[in-house]
């Protein structure tokens, strides 16, 4: 699907707003970490988000084939 849409530039987000975005996350992350009083907010990466749901998946269930299943890895 996201091949056969048209194709405006080559960014994956709008005219390069990537870099917008992830700005506003780490000031996001940052102003939490102070608040919270919590250094440790500042080691949460986009790549966190990525293994958060397999992990928890993983812990409540404990069967990695449905993990691998829900992820869409079929081999």
């Amino acid at each position: 699907m996201i091949n056969k849409s048209a194709k405006r530039n080559t960014y994956v987000f709008n005219n390069g707003l990537l870099e917008q975005f992830a700005q506003n996350f780490r000031q996001q992350r940052k102003a939490m970490a102070m608040k919270l009083n919590n250094p440790r907010i500042l080691q949460i990466s986009f790549k966190t988000f990525r293994h958060f749901k397999p992990i928890m998946e993983y812990h409540k269930t404990k069967d990695i084939m449905h993990v691998k299943y829900m992820l869409g890895q079929t081999h």
